[in-house]
């Protein structure tokens, strides 16, 4: 009935979706009246999320801002600039300039430097390099290397190596081994290998093999053994076995032997037997289980 009226009426539905005590039910409903009015007028749409109380006007704009955008980017900027900031602003911005730098990088770039607000400005610089990232990963990453050294390069970094990882993980993982040493340097290579995890974690692996055996290879088994353990419990162990620090690996190696023991049982048993775990962990995970 709600959907007929929707596609129908969609000012009664969402008279009535605004008659409905305030939370996420309501929200949730001016969700998907938006999404639904959009596709008829979005103009109207538009207007009537623009007048909606923040929580309810956030909700409905979620469903709004890409048809927006790509009808009228200057109208939905105009508008961004015009509220407050905060999180409805901020997530308006990023969806202009997410959008416009997957097709016009440079174009959303020059968008991006005539901001006055260095905040913003900022904090968009990441979104453009994602954007760019998704079609042209070396151009965005030259883009990345003019920005000075700090918060917002190594920020745009790990938005880009998030993206270039998906498809080209191996340039993306040599580019950041051309960072200096740092922080920086650091959390790209954990967004990388995370990202990587996801979508091909054998190969993540047997990279990770090839790093040098210090600290920072240490930091990102840690990291891929806590990304992959659900999923891939025993590759996690394999890959924790080789860390020598014990505080770091135990409690890790015991939360993959539990999830392994789910997944197949007289294989996870079985490494658990002989593992280096302490008979205690042992005797914990073993407990109520056929030996």
């Amino acid at each position: 009935m709600m959907y007929q009226l929707m596609n129908s009426n969609p000012q009664a539905a969402a008279d009535y979706a605004m008659s409905m005590p305030a939370g996420s039910a309501r929200n949730e409903m001016i969700s998907s009246i938006a999404s639904q009015w959009a596709n008829r007028d979005l103009a109207g749409a538009v207007a009537w999320a623009q007048k909606l109380p923040d929580a309810a006007r956030q909700a409905a704009l979620q469903n709004l801002t890409y048809q927006w955008v790509q009808t009228d980017r200057q109208a939905a900027i105009t508008y961004a600039l015009s509220l407050p900031q905060g999180n409805a602003q901020q997530n308006l911005l990023q969806s202009v300039g997410s959008q416009w730098s997957a097709n016009d990088p440079k174009g959303a770039l020059a968008w991006v430097k005539s901001l006055t607000n260095s905040t913003m400005r900022d904090r968009l610089y990441s979104t453009v390099a994602a954007g760019w990232s998704q079609t042209a990963p070396e151009e965005a990453a030259t883009f990345v290397s003019t920005l000075p050294p700090g918060p917002v390069q190594d920020n745009a970094a790990q938005a880009v190596v998030s993206s270039w990882a998906n498809s080209d993980p191996i340039s993306a993982s040599l580019w950041v081994s051309t960072f200096p040493e740092g922080s920086g340097r650091d959390n790209a290579f954990r967004t990388l290998v995370q990202s990587w995890a996801r979508n091909d974690p054998q190969a993540a692996s047997k990279w990770l093999q090839t790093l040098p055996d210090d600290a920072s290879r240490k930091n990102l088994i840690l990291s891929f053994a806590d990304s992959i353990s659900y999923q891939y419990p025993d590759l996690a162990v394999q890959s924790l076995e080789g860390v020598s620090d014990k505080q770091a690996q135990g409690y890790r190696l015991e939360n993959a032997a539990r999830y392994w023991l789910n997944q197949d049982e007289q294989a996870a048993m079985a490494w658990i037997k002989k593992s280096s775990l302490t008979q205690q962990v042992k005797d914990r995970l073993l407990a109520n289980r056929d030996q």
